[in-house]
């Protein structure tokens, strides 16, 4: 019995470190850093158009800098990272901005394949004035679920992250709701290089249900100061 309880031992240390060993290291595969840029081919409703996403700039935003996170139509987001991964504190565009209380996870650090972590947060919504027009209550659902090799128009890249994010708002009367459900592809070093989301939305007021589908997908990209894929500069 001695023996068989030793070999049981040995069992479980040999099977259960590869589990401990699979925690990602969120900023190996999200290179936040000045001046990186990625150029994207997205499809709208069957329409397409490219969107060039840029580190350029700091936003104070409370007692921390943030990093903005800049697209071709000048919306941007104001980032940072810390030991539960990277957060989303508002996002600027034509119409106003969103602060996201408590900081919206973009996605989590540390996370392992086959593990889901949930948030809750407030999503409050001002106009360009700074007039608060709207208040939401929002939540997250993100999953890693899997490891795979991804082809896409700037290249093949292995082993890269797979996510499913499921996010659902409501307005605080509860009427008005929205829901996506994105998968996502994470290359080492890299960034993002794919991902399919679909958005549904309810107007209680026009009692229309609308479904939107955005597929994005990387054309070339700068990581500090690499070149990936196509070897023109992604411009504005």
């Amino acid at each position: 019995m001695k023996i068989k309880k030793i070999a049981l031992v040995v069992y479980e240390i040999v099977f259960f470190f590869p589990i401990l060993a699979s925690a990602y290291d969120l900023k190996e595969y999200y290179p936040l850093n000045q001046g990186n840029t990625w150029k994207y081919l997205v499809t709208e409703d069957q329409k397409s158009h490219e969107d060039v996403v840029k580190i350029e700039g700091w936003k104070t935003v409370g007692n921390l800098e943030a990093q903005k996170i800049v697209h071709s139509n000048e919306d941007y987001g104001c980032l940072t990272f810390d030991s539960e991964g990277l957060k989303q504190h508002r996002y600027f565009d034509k119409y106003g901005y969103e602060v996201f209380v408590p900081p919206e996870i973009v996605l989590p650090d540390g996370i392992r394949a086959g593990e889901t972590k949930e948030y809750l947060m407030d999503k409050i919504v001002y106009n360009p004035t700074g007039e608060k027009i709207d208040e939401k209550k929002e939540s997250r659902k993100i999953s890693l679920e899997s490891i795979e090799d991804v082809k896409v128009l700037a290249g093949e890249f292995k082993n890269c992250l797979k996510f499913s994010i499921i996010s659902e708002g409501k307005d605080i009367s509860g009427n008005y709701y929205n829901e996506d459900d994105c998968t996502v592809w994470l290359a080492q070093n890299v960034g993002e290089v794919k991902s399919f989301c679909i958005e549904k939305e309810y107007n209680p007021e026009t009692r229309r249900k609308d479904t939107f589908i955005e597929v994005r997908e990387l054309i070339s990209a700068i990581i500090n100061g690499k070149n990936i894929g196509s070897q023109e500069l992604p411009t504005k």
